[in-house]
C-alpha cells in the first residue's frame, strides 16, 4: 500500500492501517469515512497482507473474480487496475466502478424520495 493517499479535500493522509465497518483507520489512529473504496495498482499487490477477509483477492494479490467481473467487491469494496489487462484493463475496471457507484447514489436517492412522499400523503 502507498504510504500516503488523498482525502476529498486534496490532503495527503498516512497508511491506510485497516477498514472500519464506515471507512479505514490510518496508521496515526484517525479514521475517516467512505462511501466506497476503489484499490488501483500500477505495482505488486500487498492486499492480501492487510485485507484480511479474502473475498476479493487471491493470495497473490489477485482478483479471485475473472474479467469482467473483477472489479466489484462486497460492501462497496471496489478494485481497479488488478486484472492485469494493462490501461485499458484499468479504465475499463475505473469506469465500471464508477458507474456502479453512481447507480447505488441513484437507487438511495429513489428510496429516500419513495420514504419521503410515503410520509406526507400519510399525513
Amino acid at each position: 500500500m502507498a504510504s500516503a493517499s488523498l482525502n476529498d479535500d486534496n490532503n495527503i493522509v498516512p497508511e491506510v492501517e485497516s477498514f472500519t465497518s464506515n471507512g479505514a483507520r490510518f496508521v496515526d489512529g484517525n479514521e475517516m469515512a467512505f462511501d466506497a473504496v476503489i484499490f488501483a495498482t500500477g505495482y505488486k499487490s500487498n492486499v492480501p497482507s492487510w485485507l484480511k477477509d479474502g473475498a476479493l483477492f487471491t493470495e497473490d494479490g489477485k482478483p479471485k473474480a475473472q474479467h469482467p467481473s473483477n472489479w466489484r467487491g462486497p460492501n462497496g469494496l471496489y478494485s481497479v487496475g488488478f486484472s492485469g489487462r494493462g490501461l485499458l484493463g484499468a479504465g475499463e475496471d475505473a469506469l465500471r466502478a464508477a458507474a456502479d457507484i453512481a447507480g447505488r447514489w441513484q437507487e438511495l436517492a429513489a428510496a429516500a424520495t419513495s420514504d419521503a412522499e410515503a410520509k406526507i400523503s400519510s399525513v
